[in-house]
Parts: C-alpha cells; structure tokens; sequence
C-alpha cells in the first residue's frame, strides 16, 4: 500500500515543504521511460555519483522539452543524503481527488511536508525531513566520504504536482 526510502541526515538539513523549496537547489536531471537519469550539463547518462553533472530546475525543465518526446519524459530530483529525506509513497489512495482514510491520517500527519500528488494522480509522495529515522553518525570524514560513495544519490521523479495547491 505505501513505501518508504530512507536516507540519512546532516547537521545541515535544507527545509523541504514545497516544490519551491526543491526548485532553488541545483540537484536535476532529466530522465526517459526506464527511470535512467541524463544529465542537461554532460549530456551524459547519471548514476547519482557526480553532482556536478547537476543543473538548476530550470535548465533541466529546458532540456527536457528540447529533447521530449523522443528520449525523455521528465524531470527529477538527485537526492542526497544531506537532505535528511523519508520518501513516503502511498499507492492507490486518491480517487477523483478523495483520500482514502489512511493517506488521510498521513496527509494530517505531515501537513508541514511537501506532498506531491503521482501514479496518474492516483498517489501521493510524501517528503518527510527528520521524523521516520535516526541521523546516521559518522567517527570521521573518510568514513562519511566512503558511506556516500556507496549510497549515491537517488533520482526521484518529481511530479510538480503539490496536493492541497490547487
């Protein structure tokens, strides 16, 4: 019914409550139909390891309408670590815009969170910061360094479409 993907936290955990908030920092790349990321900078495929492969929403946004149908079909965020993030995926929970009562009690859980509405609006994607998980520790910066080299960042497709806008 619902899934989570968790992801550590840093002393500096930047606010994610809107779309705005994710559209300042400069984590996007466009992606096609498997889900595979490309980056508007490299012009190259992105694993999630080079954030300098990144670009800004809305020279990814350009991108992907440069080049969309035929080899891409949106837009997305790289999430690292340092955004303390817990994606909260509900399936199936909207009907003609109508919660069902779980994603209800969820949506009143973490009202300050952004949530964006997916699946063919039939979904909802919850960007919980700091609530789900214990920050993870780190005894030195090697031992960071090595954790975040084998935890890249994850490509989320970002719907821009925030439930309880419109």
């Amino acid at each position: 019914m619902y899934s989570f993907w968790r992801q550590s936290t840093s002393p500096k955990v930047p606010v994610i409550r809107t779309f705005e908030d994710l559209r300042q920092h400069k984590n996007w790349v466009c992606y096609d139909r498997d889900g595979d990321g490309l980056s508007s900078v490299t012009r190259q495929w992105e694993d999630g390891t080079d954030p300098q492969a990144w670009d800004t929403y809305e020279n990814a946004h350009q991108y992907f309408r440069d080049h969309y149908p035929s080899a891409l079909i949106g837009v997305g965020f790289m999430l690292t670590p340092e955004f303390g993030v817990t994606l909260m995926e509900v399936h199936d929970c909207l009907d003609d815009g109508m919660l069902n009562p779980v994603a209800k009690e969820l949506v009143e859980q973490f009202d300050t969170s952004y949530i964006e509405i997916i699946n063919h609006k039939t979904g909802l994607r919850i960007w919980v910061q700091d609530l789900l998980h214990e920050p993870i520790s780190f005894e030195d910066e090697e031992e960071r360094e090595e954790y975040l080299a084998e935890h890249p960042a994850r490509l989320v497709k970002v719907s821009n479409d925030e439930w309880g806008k419109y």
